[in-house]
């Protein structure tokens, strides 16, 4: 994703459309690279509409690792799938993506009960969100990763909170400042800490209330206050951004403010990814095998 967004080409905008419609189910159906993930849910996504609760703690920026959430496995999940959970949960907060697939693929082979097939299932949005956002697509990260939400069974609002800021940056460039906003505002409700989400939900605030007919309830100056503390001493954070909030709070700004661009994930670990993916296509390993370490 480069730094500037150009003129939205056709299929571009039918995918803002499709945005529009869902809301924060962040719905777009694409088919699956992943072969076991096509086995347990099909080609198309689960068209899954939830709402994204607020005060769940996550970082807009750095690595993914360490930042996986698991549920105690539920009593009619058979004792190797639980194992397989906690198994996939090491292997992801170490950021082993080889591994998390190849777990997948036995949790696949494991089930027998329906609770079994459910938990592979939250497990399969799990690794379609984890793939997706290092392939860059974040859209179908942050549908998998919100499916994988409601699924309570592997989750990471931090990587949710990732994609989401990524989506709020290409669509404020687009410009589409309404979609921004939404993005925005998923990423203040998993990240209420973190100064890239309150400067970039800040921002797009006081700019839309500046519209004509704008409503606004002024929280745009908390958020941008609370950036100026988080700030303070942090050197990811160019003087040039913190003067820019400081001259809005003053009354002194009158442009389209920026947003603030996270590091994108490194391409080679996408190709990585697909390299994996066509691995994947090979005999899934008999029932009982041991995973990788």
């Amino acid at each position: 994703m480069s730094d500037q967004v150009e003129k939205s080409t056709p299929s571009e905008q039918a995918e803002q459309k499709t945005a529009s419609k869902i809301g924060i189910a962040l719905l777009i159906v694409i088919p699956l690279s992943i072969i076991v993930l096509v086995n347990v849910f099909g080609k198309k996504g689960p068209g899954i509409n939830p709402d994204i609760e607020s005060g769940a703690v996550a970082a807009a920026n750095p690595s993914t690792a360490g930042e996986v959430s698991n549920t105690q496995a539920a009593s009619a999940v058979s004792p190797d799938v639980a194992k397989l959970v906690q198994q996939m949960t090491l292997a992801a907060n170490k950021g082993n993506l080889k591994a998390m697939l190849q777990i997948l693929q036995l949790m696949n082979s494991n089930a027998k009960t329906d609770a079994d097939k459910a938990y592979v299932k939250g497990s399969a949005f799990f690794v379609e969100g984890i793939f997706a956002y290092y392939k860059r697509n974040y859209l179908r990260s942050a549908e998998m990763l919100v499916a994988a939400r409601n699924a309570k069974v592997l989750w990471s609002d931090k990587t949710l909170a990732m994609s989401s800021v990524q989506l709020c940056n290409a669509y404020w460039a687009a410009p589409n400042e309404q979609e921004a906003l939404k993005f925005a505002r998923i990423t203040s409700k998993l990240a209420p800490n973190d100064p890239i989400a309150l400067f970039n939900h800040g921002v797009i605030e006081w700019h839309l209330s500046r519209q004509p007919d704008a409503k606004s309830d002024g929280k745009w100056k908390d958020m941008l206050k609370a950036f100026e503390q988080k700030a303070a001493g942090n050197t990811n954070i160019s003087l040039e951004i913190v003067f820019i909030a400081q001259s809005i709070l003053k009354g002194d700004y009158d442009k389209r403010p920026p947003v603030i661009r996270p590091q994108e994930p490194s391409e080679e670990v996408g190709k990585m990814i697909d390299q994996l993916t066509l691995a994947a296509k090979a005999p899934t390993p008999a029932a009982g095998a041991t995973p990788p370490n």
